[in-house]
């Protein structure tokens, strides 16, 4: 089945679909500002362990049925996996034992990283091929508000100069902070879904081309 993702109608659906999402999330954030909670068992904490999760399962669905980016997406899995164990730790750490989170990221990379080295050209020219998208170039920016802009964000020093030093309240910092994360997540998930229905598409017309080529060389082979 051809998967038209470039078309009217698909746009339509990403423009209501990707507002339904930011709504959600700017909705979560609000509930946690209300009760003047962004710790491990808030809405926006559960929010963030969603999408990096969803993240995760969609990468390694995509290199388990696409060979030609097999390796990328399942480093990109595999990233995500880890990011979603470490979102977990505290309840690991509750539930099982004091640094848990480690065991199970050790337990991801170890088999990743070996794959990738053994299919290290195969992985470098997937990762060449993919980089040329722009759905990779926003799946990069996620990643950075994620991990870069929203780390300088939230540094005391900011917010200590903001706030003053006798008004200085963590919670504030930690909700401002809280809320770039999600939205960082949030990218970094449709980059991620945009980056699968992009493969999938080229896939389905490469494998289109190829039967038509079948079918053309069958009928001369009949016809000869």
């Amino acid at each position: 089945m051809k998967i038209k993702t470039n078309s009217l109608t698909a746009n339509i659906v990403r423009i209501f679909v990707y507002a339904l999402l930011f709504f959600l999330i700017a909705k979560t954030i609000e509930v946690d500002m209300e009760a003047q909670s962004f710790k491990e068992s808030s809405g926006t904490e559960h929010f963030q362990e969603l999408l990096v999760l969803a993240i995760a399962l969609i990468s390694y669905v995509v290199a388990y049925k696409i060979k030609s980016v097999r390796y990328f997406f399942l480093g990109l899995g595999s990233f995500a996996a880890v990011s979603f164990v470490r979102e977990m730790d505290a309840w690991l750490e509750t539930h099982f034992f004091d640094k848990g989170w480690q065991v199970l990221a050790l337990l991801i990379l170890i088999p990743t990283l070996y794959l990738m080295i053994k299919n290290g050209k195969k992985f470098v020219k997937q990762f060449k091929k993919v980089s040329k998208t722009a759905y990779f170039k926003m799946l990069i920016l996620g990643g950075l508000v994620l991990h870069v802009f929203s780390r300088l964000y939230g540094r005391k020093i900011i917010w200590k100069s903001l706030l003053g030093k006798d008004d200085y309240r963590r919670s504030i910092k930690d909700a401002s902070e809280e809320s770039i994360e999600l939205l960082g997540y949030m990218m970094m998930f449709i980059a991620t879904v945009e980056l699968s229905l992009y493969v999938y598409a080229k896939t389905n017309k490469v494998i289109k081309k190829q039967l038509k080529k079948e079918k053309k060389k069958a009928l001369k082979q009949q016809i000869s």
